[in-house]
């Protein structure tokens, strides 16, 4: 694929302007990481690449094409889609476990108040 700096500023500029993309930046820099969150996203960037594997997934063409534009679009300099992967993978993980934590209080919660209750 030939890279186009024209075509690359046009689209640029475009992005710029867009009404879209300024809700975009603006709801993505509203966005609250919790400190597990911000912990593991940390974490991936101190890993060494021994002490990573290679694994085999299968995902939808959609899916990488999305991964890929988005990549061309707002990607940092040396961020490849493994790497993306990867700290969505960790940022997921890190949200499943919280939103479990949370569900386990409120289970709890309402068994104390059950107790608490039949005691009465």
């Amino acid at each position: 694929m030939k890279y186009n700096v024209k075509n690359k500023l046009a689209q640029i500029n475009s992005l710029e302007s867009s009404t879209k993309a300024k809700d975009f930046v603006e709801s993505a820099s509203n966005v609250n990481l919790t400190h597990a969150q911000e912990l593991t996203l940390q974490k991936n960037h101190n890993v060494k690449p021994k002490d990573k594997k290679y694994y085999t997934f299968y995902l939808s063409q959609s899916l990488l094409q999305e991964v890929e534009t988005f990549l061309n679009e707002f990607g940092v300099r040396g961020e490849t889609k493994g790497s993306l992967i990867e700290d969505s993978l960790r940022f997921y993980l890190s949200y499943k476990q919280e939103l479990l934590a949370k569900e386990l209080e409120d289970k709890l919660k309402k068994l104390k108040n059950k107790s608490s209750t039949q005691k009465s």
